[in-house]
């Protein structure tokens, strides 16, 4: 059953003005398979393996970064503002597919933090380790 635009605006956090925005596990009853896939409910075969690799380098504090939102979304978060690179690359052996980006050199950023953060069923916690 796929899910109305109601139930969607039910469970998405949305996007904050900052441009924050949150992730969240959908109902699996949204989610449908070809039946040509299937066979009794099940997958007839497993997908093939892929690895994916990211390299990632954050350099430099340019200043600091905390925020707090008590309402809907519930997070806490205390860290720095930062630069940051990265390079990534997927493959797929056994469909012989690969993928590499450019040099993470090349990267360009919006904008980059580190940070500690907790929401969700950790927001009201005190504990920042």
């Amino acid at each position: 059953m796929a899910p109305d635009t109601h139930q969607i605006h039910d469970i998405s956090p949305g996007i904050a003005p900052s441009g924050l925005f949150w992730t969240v596990r959908i109902p699996d009853h949204w989610v449908s398979v070809d039946g040509d896939d299937l066979d009794d409910g099940t997958a007839q075969t497993p997908p093939d393996a892929a690895v994916a690799s990211f390299d990632m380098r954050w350099m430099g504090n340019t200043a600091p970064a905390d925020a707090t939102d008590s309402g809907p979304n519930q997070f806490t978060m205390k860290g720095i503002m930062t630069h940051a690179t990265m390079s990534w690359s997927a493959s797929v052996p056994a469909q012989h597919f690969k993928f590499q980006s450019d040099a993470a050199s090349t990267s360009h950023e919006t904008f980059a933090e580190l940070v500690n953060e907790r929401n969700g069923s950790f927001f009201s916690s005190e504990d920042d380790d």
